[in-house]
């Protein structure tokens, strides 16, 4: 009976080792993924309390990991819109999806620790853990690319303008067909 007693003991350790094995693999995969982001990836909970920040999070907002977590969310939004947050947050957090861009809600503007704030573009998830519901956010700022937009139409504003002024159109012709 003991024989048996310390085999079934045994698979049992077993099983828990090789739980905590895949759990450890899972571990350093998410981290792998999340620590080497170019974008920057924030996690908070239900309270908007952040409980994880991403190295790029760290560039792209001026705060180190260590001074954001236990936070809240209000620290990088711009107090003219966490009203707004608020409201959007309360409203993903009712609906059944589990995860949505926010582009249809217009581009959201963030703060950096600087107090300078700057256009983002946001993608969420949401995911319920030991009765815990957590928010991923992935934070893309938009200032450069519209610079570039501004910049580019700038540009084709020049060319017509040019074009009118030097009477200079342009035309193709196809060999082929002539």
């Amino acid at each position: 009976q003991n024989h048996k007693a310390e085999k079934e003991l045994r698979s049992a350790l077993r099983k828990i080792e090789e739980q905590s094995q895949a759990l450890q693999r899972s571990e350093a995969l998410y981290r792998g993924i999340i620590d080497y982001a170019s974008d920057a990836i924030l996690t908070m909970d239900e309270r908007s309390v952040i409980v994880s920040f991403n190295g790029a999070a760290e560039k792209l907002f001026g705060y180190q990991n260590q001074e954001v977590l236990g936070q809240t969310l209000e620290l990088i939004i711009p107090a003219s819109l966490r009203e707004r947050h608020a409201a959007v947050v309360a409203s993903f957090s009712r609906e059944d999806c589990t995860g949505r861009p926010m582009r249809h809600q217009g581009n959201m503007t963030c703060r950096r620790k600087d107090g300078s704030v700057f256009p983002s573009e946001i993608a969420i998830s949401k995911v319920t853990v030991a009765e815990r519901i957590l928010y991923t956010a992935i934070v893309r700022d938009l200032t450069e690319r519209i610079e570039t937009e501004k910049k580019l139409i700038h540009q084709n504003i020049l060319i017509r303008h040019e074009k009118k002024l030097t009477k200079v159109g342009s035309w193709e012709w196809d060999l082929i067909t002539n």
